[in-house]
């Protein structure tokens, strides 16, 4: 279980840093994390398949912020 928690502080953090990311993650391009160098795929494999279906909510996270 701690694992989980620091694979989504590291998944929410990395979406909410970069803009790169937040694109291959919302238009479901995730093969392209197998060469992106900030988040890869093991680090999205990491995080539970619930919580990364939960973009959205971090998407209005960041229009708040």
């Amino acid at each position: 279980m701690a694992a989980a928690i620091v694979a989504m502080k590291y998944f929410f953090k990395a979406y909410a840093i970069d803009g790169r990311l937040r694109d291959i993650i919302e238009k479901r391009r995730l093969t392209e994390l197998n060469v992106n160098l900030a988040f890869s795929m093991a680090d999205f494999k990491a995080v539970p398949k619930r919580m990364a279906r939960q973009d959205s909510r971090v998407r209005e996270g960041l229009r708040l912020a």
